[in-house]
């Protein structure tokens, strides 16, 4: 899969609003998620007040219509 293909659908993931709130972190390790987060302010991506909603994306709680993690594995993987 080319990092456009994966870039596009991680972005469609990102902009499904998720149930909790929460601002999916998108990262490979939960003890990534600092680093990610300060670059991300650093870029004007979110704002110093919304570090208490970023949640890595395994632990985002999905709404109704929305994927969650499993559904979102599997899109990943069928595009590989």
């Amino acid at each position: 899969m080319s990092n456009t293909t994966l870039s596009r659908r991680l972005a469609k993931l990102e902009s499904q609003r998720l149930a909790s709130g929460g601002i999916p972190i998108w990262c490979d390790d939960p003890s990534d998620m600092p680093a990610t987060i300060a670059a991300m302010i650093e870029a004007g991506e979110i704002a110093e007040a919304d570090i208490c909603r970023c949640v890595h994306w395994t632990q985002a709680q999905a709404g109704p219509g929305i994927l969650g993690h499993e559904g979102a594995l599997a899109l990943l993987d069928d595009a590989a």
